[in-house]
């Protein structure tokens, strides 16, 4: 692995029917990015999403100790505890 590299853990939840604002309201965060059924993957991609989507993303450099479960565990951290439990 390269010195500084970015380490990234995501939380990814995707639906055909529920809606990314439906999904932030059961995990009680606001995600990093969202992204409706039928939209654009990107400004120049032809492709389009299949299904409404939500992600979290927490990053961590590879310098720093136990790097991938410090990105893991400050991404959990974020979810309040009672909607962990919900989500399971």
């Amino acid at each position: 692995m390269q010195p500084n590299a970015l380490i990234k853990a995501r939380l990814v939840i995707s639906s055909g029917s529920v809606k990314p604002d439906e999904i932030s309201a059961i995990v009680g965060v606001l995600p990093t990015k969202t992204w409706l059924q039928g939209q654009p993957v990107s400004r120049a991609a032809k492709n389009r999403y299949e299904e409404n989507g939500w992600l979290l993303v927490e990053t961590n450099r590879d310098n720093e100790a136990s790097p991938i479960s410090h990105a893991i565990d400050r991404l959990l951290s974020r979810i309040p505890v009672k909607n962990l439990r919900m989500l399971r």
